[in-house]
């Protein structure tokens, strides 16, 4: 009984995170019925978690869809599928890491619950603390290929994933994919940080040579 209650009580708070973290990163303007609907429907999509490692993808997926469809009106898409598919993304890496060092450390039921606990509040402190850097990649000219970086990070995890449910352990193939990715993954958002910086390094020169003062000075 008392697992039961544990488990209830991570895929609520699970889902709540996910919400939360989702209106953090997107900044959405919602009327409370829509995030109460959200908070619901996201709840019992969290109830697929409790056929194992697949019913996660599953849930990713459907929520994914939700998100982008009840929301889709009045809003941008980039911002819309980039916001739920990095909290996705994250749910997915929560679920991994937690499973690798479930299997390391040999941790029971009620140890692997409170190790993904642990694991959501980072994810929610992390947000907390970059939601504003990642807003301002969803929202730039070059959003569309931010997003393809997510998307691109999103189905490569769900690669790690499906690789793990097929062998039902970290093998040294999962290992290395995962790395890979990861490496591949943070040189993309580097590569994208930099251009974005060398544009708005471009564009603050544009507008200072329209100025008149510095026409002026160009002239002696």
């Amino acid at each position: 009984m008392e697992k039961i209650v544990l488990f209830l009580f991570l895929n609520v708070f699970s889902s709540l995170a996910d919400v939360w973290c989702f209106f953090k990163i997107s900044r959405v303007r919602s009327k409370k019925r829509q995030i109460l609907f959200l908070c619901i429907a996201n709840i019992f999509l969290g109830l697929l978690l409790s056929i194992g490692n697949i019913g996660v993808i599953f849930t990713n997926i459907l929520e994914t869809l939700l998100f982008v469809l009840y929301l889709r009106k009045n809003n941008t898409l980039e911002i819309l599928f980039g916001s739920i598919i990095l909290v996705c993304t994250l749910d997915l890496l929560v679920d991994i890491v937690s499973d690798m060092i479930t299997q390391v450390m040999s941790f029971t039921l009620i140890g692997q619950l409170s190790l993904r606990f642990l694991l959501i509040l980072m994810m929610i402190v992390a947000i907390k603390l970059g939601n504003g850097k990642i807003y301002n990649y969803l929202a730039n000219q070059n959003n569309k290929i931010f997003v393809g970086i997510l998307a691109y990070t999103y189905v490569s995890t769900v690669s790690i994933s499906i690789i793990y449910i097929q062998s039902k352990s970290f093998t040294p193939l999962t290992l290395f994919f995962s790395l890979y990715i990861l490496i591949q993954t943070i040189f993309a958002i580097f590569i994208y940080h930099e251009m974005t910086m060398v544009q708005e390094k471009l564009l603050n020169k544009k507008d200072q040579e329209k100025l008149p003062g510095f026409k002026i000075e160009v002239q002696h």
